[in-house]
C-alpha cells in the first residue's frame, strides 16, 4: 500500500514545534522597542598659544561655542560622555601630532614647551607621515571656524575632536 500524506502523528510534531517557536517569538513581537538614545554631541576642543607664556582653550559644541578661557598656563579637556573615540591634532613649532585616541575616561592637563606638547607630564609622539600641509588642509576643510585655523595662518596648538 502506497501511503500519501501524513500521520495525525506526524502533523501534531509539526504543530508542536512551530507552537514553540511562536511561544518565544510573542514576547519579542510584542515588546515596544527602547527608544533611541541620541548620540553624543559632536564638537571639539582646541587649545592654542597666545603668547610666548600662556594658552588659550575653548568648547565648540555643535557649532556654538560653550566655553573659553584666556591667558592660562594649561587647558584642560574634560572628556564628553558616551564618545567612542578621539582625534588629536596639533602643531607646536613646526612638529605635527595627528593620532586617534579611544575614549579618554580622564581630564587631560595640556602644556607646550617650546617643541613639544605634554599632556598630562608626558611628551606626546610625533606623526612623521603627517605634515604642514596635511594639518592645514584638514583644519581649513573641517573647521574654518576654529580659532587654531586663524583664518588660514595657523597657530601653533592642539585641536581634539569627536
Amino acid at each position: 500500500m502506497v501511503k500519501r500524506g501524513f500521520s495525525l502523528a506526524e502533523a501534531l510534531i509539526v504543530m508542536a514545534i512551530l507552537s514553540i517557536f511562536f511561544a518565544f517569538g510573542a514576547k519579542v513581537i510584542t515588546t515596544p522597542q527602547k527608544q533611541r538614545s541620541e548620540g553624543a554631541n559632536h564638537g571639539y576642543f582646541e587649545c592654542w598659544k597666545t603668547g610666548s607664556s600662556y594658552l588659550s582653550e575653548r568648547y565648540v559644541l555643535n557649532g556654538a561655542v560653550s566655553s573659553t578661557r584666556e591667558q592660562i598656563n594649561t587647558c584642560i579637556f574634560d572628556a564628553r560622555p558616551g564618545t567612542a573615540m578621539f582625534m588629536l591634532r596639533g602643531n607646536v613649532a613646526g612638529n605635527y601630532y595627528n593620532t586617534y585616541e579611544p575614549n579618554i575616561n580622564n581630564t587631560l592637563n595640556i602644556t607646550f614647551t617650546n617643541t613639544s606638547m605634554l599632556i598630562n607630564g608626558s611628551e606626546v609622539a610625533l606623526d612623521d607621515d603627517y605634515d604642514a600641509n596635511d594639518y592645514e588642509a584638514q583644519l581649513g576643510a573641517d573647521y574654518e571656524d576654529s580659532m587654531l585655523y586663524n583664518n588660514g595662518n595657523p597657530r601653533e596648538g592642539v585641536i581634539i575632536f569627536w
